[in-house]
């Protein structure tokens, strides 16, 4: 007896023992503890800002650190620090629910902590609604501007209002999302490629002051692409720029379409997104800079973004279309002075049999007494690789005002790059030239004899070309040729801004009363 006793003591203690230390194993995993802010994937560091804990990257600091910690990003994420299924649900009975923050703002463009969706809506979650700016500037109804505009489907709720609402938990959508709340923008091809995908980037962009020349970045790349107003194929284009700027800059995001949100939007239960990046034109409307341009993309010239912030899409994109990436990151081209005139002879718009000789003759003179690579190419004819790496080599691109103007996102910019956009005399669109603005490539428009700079006063007011059958046009090409060696032998004489005057002085001036920048962009101004 004394035997089986103790053999039953021994046991009991060996498993009392067992419990113990499985409850400190998993104790890390309580339901109680989880909060958006737990998770390691979502530390300050992972999302940009500077660890406290941490020097400068120049070795600048005091404590001896010689870089960010050694964390496996932006490349693959290690199992063990995503969500687990048991994981994904965020509950608030002991915990008080997270309220939402803004991170970035100009209206139209807005990256937001902590957002919801319940049924139909977006929404909010403040006590403190006087920290936000107007949700019309967030999400509008319609496309009126100033009073007469109505907030979309996104408002302003309580902390104890939303727990009422909600219940006492939300379905956790981990990670970056970006939205575009576009509809009927999105008839126009280049819609995407030239306002939503720059737009997004840029604005998400700012939360990373030190983005490299090669795009090593600390942002996360988005986890999914939600358009909730776009059938599965509204988002794409018939050339596949859209899908290869996705699918190329970020392999492992989504893309959920309006019947994947409205599948959502059945299950009524409530979503609480980490970090949302939501964009819309409507709301961009709001602001005089969109009155004066027409472009969404305008509204976000404003932010303190940095130098490189497009290189980490641009260089993927290029990687994709076959060129290569040096160690350090950067995309490797030959760097010699090349002129790409883009040929439209045949089409709706063109120029005219003795203006476009003149141009071509013109451009061949250039390259035999400067040694500078000329390529006049038909871009119909090539495929959308050669027309990426073609850009990707050009200093100077010129073209009459259309769709393959596209190409001058893959142009590396350099203090000559230039984007020459030949108009019919009497009409202008900044569709273009707010782009290249955007990545600090300097723009002329030309009216025959005549050619203005991004930021002349005298800038024609805004007048989309209308459709044309087999229009012809006339230009100046001695005054285009005199252009072209300006910008390439004194570059500085005829620029019109340099990277840094479009970012504004004080980072802190497009942000709503009462919000405050992260500490590093506090720390860059």
């Amino acid at each position: 007896m004394a035997r089986s006793s103790g053999s039953n003591t021994t046991t009991y203690l060996a498993f009392f023992i067992l419990m113990c230390l499985s409850y400190l194993y998993f104790r890390g995993d309580s339901d109680d503890a989880k909060n958006r802010h737990d998770y390691p994937d979502l530390d300050p560091v992972l999302l940009g800002f500077p660890d406290p804990n941490a020097e400068a990257l120049d070795g600048s600091g005091e404590n001896g650190a010689t870089g960010p910690p050694e964390i496996p990003w932006p490349g693959v994420i290690p199992v063990g620090i995503l969500p687990k299924v048991t994981d994904q649900r965020i509950k608030w009975d002991k915990e008080p629910i997270a309220q939402t923050s803004v991170l970035r703002h100009a209206p139209g463009w807005t990256v937001l902590d902590s957002l919801y969706a319940f049924g139909d809506s977006f929404y909010i979650v403040t006590d403190t609604q006087e920290d936000f700016p107007d949700l019309r500037d967030i999400l509008s109804s319609g496309g009126a501007a100033g009073q007469d505009a109505k907030s979309g489907n996104i408002k302003f709720i309580g902390t104890k209002e939303a727990m009422r609402l909600f219940g006492h938990w939300a379905s956790h959508v981990a990670g970056v999302t970006f939205v575009s709340e576009d509809d009927e923008e999105f008839d126009d091809e280049d819609h995407f490629s030239l306002e939503v995908m720059p737009g997004l980037w840029r604005t998400f962009s700012t939360l990373d002051p030190d983005i490299t020349i090669g795009g090593n970045t600390y942002l996360p790349a988005p986890s999914r692409f939600i358009f909730p107003h776009l059938s599965s194929g509204q988002w794409r284009d018939h050339r596949k720029v859209n899908a290869m700027m996705i699918r190329a800059s970020f392999p492992s995001t989504s893309i959920e379409t309006k019947q994947g949100w409205k599948d959502r939007r059945s299950i009524k239960q409530a979503y609480s997104f980490d970090i949302v990046v939501l964009a819309q034109t409507a709301a961009a409307r709001q602001s005089p800079t969109y009155e004066e341009s027409k472009r969404a993309l305008s509204n976000t010239l404003g932010f303190f973004a940095p130098r490189n912030w497009w290189v980490p899409v641009r260089n993927s994109v290029l990687e994709a279309a076959g060129l290569p990436r040096g160690q350090t990151g950067v995309i490797e081209v030959d760097r010699k002075i090349t002129i790409t005139y883009i040929v439209t002879q045949g089409r709706e718009l063109a120029l005219d049999y003795e203006s476009h000789n003149k141009l071509s003759k013109g451009l061949r003179a250039l390259e035999r007494d400067f040694n500078w690579e000329v390529h006049i190419v038909i871009m119909d004819s090539m495929p959308l690789y050669e027309q990426m790496e073609m850009a990707a080599k050009s200093t100077i691109l010129i073209g009459i005002h259309g769709r393959f103007l596209t190409n001058l996102l893959w142009m590396i910019p350099n203090k000559s790059s230039t984007v020459i956009e030949l108009f019919l005399p009497g009409y202008f669109s900044p569709k273009y030239q707010v782009p290249a603005q955007a990545l600090g490539i300097e723009h002329y428009g030309i009216w025959n004899s005549t050619y203005f700079r991004s930021d002349s006063k005298d800038r024609p007011a805004l007048r989309e070309h209308p459709r044309l059958q087999d229009e012809r046009m006339d230009i100046d090409t001695d005054m285009i040729m005199e252009l072209i060696q300006e910008r390439i032998l004194e570059p500085e004489k005829l620029t019109s801004f340099s990277v840094a005057s479009y970012v504004t002085e004080d980072p802190a001036s497009d942000l709503p009363k009462g919000m405050k920048l992260p500490i590093d962009a506090e720390a860059n101004t």
